[in-house]
């Protein structure tokens, strides 16, 4: 008898240990359950940050990509208008050329001079192709630097100079038919001077707007520069903050796996104090069966045992 009970003593005991460091085992599991959730409010404050500044950006791009259309509009509507001034200009410059060829019929006695001018003009209209092509590839190269928004207010500005240009040019080309209407009469003998002045004239204006075509170039190329520049610092920082976002899931990934081995193993201790349970109660149901008498004392104690391990049927 006195051996059941010393028995039934230590198994008393083991439960009581058991039973502290189960509770020690909740403690700690709530101590890392307040630290995994501190963590994830950490990491939920840093993504509604990275969120907010994501949906900033966002904002902003938006509101350049509106800009960007409307100056692309813009630059249309000028090209259009450029288009329409060169079309009138144009049909000044077949006048004029009416207007020389009635000329050149009036002198054939000086045909010879004429022709020695008319290749020099030639010449001077050759070089006029080839400074219009420059300006054609220089205005190619423009129109695709003008896809940002800074680079269209300057395409604008520069358009509605050429405007201005091509307006006074059609003016001047329109004084210019006229004045040679009423100076055709005169035409013998002002003949040397008014040729050089106006070849002259056409060639200065053809190098001029060459320069001008170049110092425009020159400045969309420094402006495209600048752009990349800026290109490359966002995407750094769109480099490091996809950097921050790793790092941030790697930490969720560890913290979860860390939470999951501390949940298995307060499952296997929670499965291991069961059977125990259970190995207890077999042994008191069999002592309960043994037919013997036991002293007073025992009496209360197995009383005591039972109370405190109620047996299962």
């Amino acid at each position: 008898v006195t051996t059941p009970l010393r028995e039934r003593y230590q198994l008393q005991r083991e439960r009581d240990q058991l039973q502290r460091e189960s509770n020690q085992l909740q403690r700690e599991s709530d101590q890392l359950q307040r630290e995994r959730d501190q963590e994830r409010d950490q990491l939920q404050r840093e993504s509604d940050q990275l969120q907010r500044e994501r949906d900033r950006l966002q904002r902003e791009r938006d509101q350049l990509l509106k800009e960007r259309d409307q100056l692309l509009r813009e630059r249309d509507q000028l090209q259009r208008e450029r288009d329409q001034l060169q079309r009138e200009s144009n049909q000044l410059q077949r006048e004029s050329d009416q207007l020389q060829r009635e000329r050149d019929q009036e002198r054939d006695q000086l045909q010879r001079e004429s022709d020695q001018l008319q290749r020099e003009r030639d010449q001077l209209q050759r070089e006029r192709d080839q400074l219009q092509r420059e300006r054609d590839q220089l205005q190619r190269e423009r129109d695709q630097l003008q896809r940002e928004r800074d680079q269209l207010q300057r395409e604008r500005d520069q358009l509605q100079s050429e405007r201005d240009q091509l307006q006074s040019e059609r003016d001047q080309l329109q004084r210019e038919r006229d004045q040679l209407q009423r100076e055709r009469d005169q035409l013998q003998r002002e003949r040397d001077q008014l040729q050089r002045d106006q070849l002259q004239t056409s060639y200065n204006t053809l190098t001029k707007e060459r320069d001008q075509l170049q110092t425009s170039y020159n400045t969309l190329s420094e402006e495209r520069d600048q752009l990349q520049t800026s290109y490359n610092t966002l995407t750094k920082e769109r480099d490091q903050l996809q950097t921050s976002y790793n790092t941030l899931t790697k930490e969720r990934d560890q913290l979860q796996k860390e939470r999951d081995d501390v949940m298995t193993k307060f499952s296997n201790l929670s499965e291991y104090i069961l059977k125990f349970h259970l190995k207890i109660q077999i042994k008191c149901w069999i002592l309960d069966q043994k037919k013997y008498t036991l002293p007073t004392h025992s009496l209360d104690s197995t009383h005591t045992l039972t109370r405190l391990y109620p047996r299962t049927h």
